[in-house]
């Protein structure tokens, strides 16, 4: 069922095929051909789980489940896969064609700049933000942690 939590055991040095196989039996309907694993953000790939962060500790890691369903086509081999192509460019045509655009106006640039440095100054502000938020939700938490309230 959506959003439930289920616990399934594998090896201490298990493989992604032994994760599958533990959450097919687990699932009536989550056969290994149709799971999509996904631990800490990133899809668990073949070979051990370790590579992908799964590994004994407390508390136990999380892995999430997607099962494709049954009539959807199956997702393209690595193997299959087309290689990538190789474009070649004439690099004499592209700078004849990058002389021949209209430049622009000085004061287009500088107001591009400007709003540049401007939104780079509220990233800096934001990230300062919430270090300053986490820092004193640390303080906070350590005060109370403090036995009669000693530093």
């Amino acid at each position: 069922q959506p959003g439930n939590v289920t616990i399934v055991r594998v090896p201490v040095n298990g493989t992604a095929a032994d994760l599958k196989e533990a959450v097919a039996a687990a699932f009536d309907d989550a056969p290994p051909s149709r799971q999509r694993l996904i631990a800490g953000g990133r899809p668990v790939a073949d070979g051990p789980l370790s590579d992908v962060g799964v590994v004994p500790k407390a508390p136990p890691p999380v892995v999430h489940l997607a099962v494709r369903p049954a009539d959807a086509p199956a997702p393209a081999d690595a193997a299959e896969a087309p290689a990538p192509s190789v474009e070649t460019y004439d690099v004499a045509a592209l700078l004849r064609a990058a002389a021949t655009m209209p430049r622009e106006e000085p004061g287009a640039a500088a107001a591009r700049a400007r709003t540049f440095r401007a939104a780079a100054r509220v990233r800096l502000l934001s990230s300062l933000l919430s270090l300053y938020c986490a820092a004193s939700a640390l303080g906070i938490l350590l005060d109370a942690a403090a036995p009669d309230g000693r530093h």
